[in-house]
C-alpha cells in the first residue's frame, strides 16, 4: 500500500530542523516549518505559515517548540514562485509583516516580524534563524506557494500567500 503524499506522524521534538508539518490548535490548523536559533542556544521552535493561526495572529509568525503530534512532511515539498513581473518586488522589501526573501545565491528565507528582536531570517532549507542572506541582492516574490506531492504528479498547494 501507498501514502500519498509522504508523511509521517510524530510528536513535533522528533521533527528536524526545516521539516515541514501540519499543527492543530484550538480553533484551526496551520503549516509550519520547524525551525532552530543558533543565537538563542540552540532553542527550538516553529514558522507557522498559515492559512489559520492561533490566537489573535493573522500571519505567518514564530511560535515556541508545540509539545504536540504533527504530520510531517519532512523536507518533501516544494516553493513554487509567481512569474508574473506584478508579483516581484526586487532589492526592496515588501511591507507586510512576513515576506519571502530569495538572494543571489537563490537561497529562501522566510521574513518574520519578531516583537522583541525585530526581523528574523529563517533559512527555509536548513530551518535556522539566520543572519541574513549571504549577499546583498535580493528579490521579494509577492506571492508563493508551499506545494506537496510535485514530484509523483499529484501536487497539492498546502499553503500560500497572495
Amino acid at each position: 500500500m501507498k501514502i500519498a503524499p509522504n508523511i509521517v506522524v510524530k510528536h513535533f521534538d522528533e521533527l528536524d530542523a526545516g521539516d515541514l508539518f501540519i499543527y492543530d490548535f484550538e480553533g484551526g490548523a496551520s503549516a509550519g516549518i520547524k525551525i532552530i536559533d543558533p543565537g538563542q542556544n540552540g532553542d527550538l521552535g516553529a514558522l507557522l505559515l498559515g492559512p489559520q493561526f492561533p490566537g489573535e495572529q493573522n500571519a505567518p509568525h514564530l511560535i515556541a517548540a508545540p509539545k504536540k503530534t504533527v504530520v510531517s512532511f519532512g523536507k518533501d515539498f516544494t516553493i513554487a514562485l509567481p512569474i508574473a513581473p506584478a508579483f516581484w518586488a526586487i532589492n526592496e522589501a515588501p511591507t507586510s509583516v512576513a515576506s519571502m526573501v530569495i538572494d543571489a545565491t537563490n537561497c529562501v528565507y522566510f521574513r518574520v516580524s519578531h516583537e522583541e528582536q525585530g526581523d528574523r531570517l529563517i533559512d527555509v532549507n536548513t530551518g535556522k534563524i539566520s543572519n541574513g542572506p549571504a549577499s546583498d541582492i535580493f528579490a521579494f516574490p509577492k506571492s508563493w506557494k508551499i506545494v506537496i506531492g510535485k514530484d509523483s504528479g499529484e501536487a497539492h498547494v498546502l499553503v500560500q500567500q497572495n
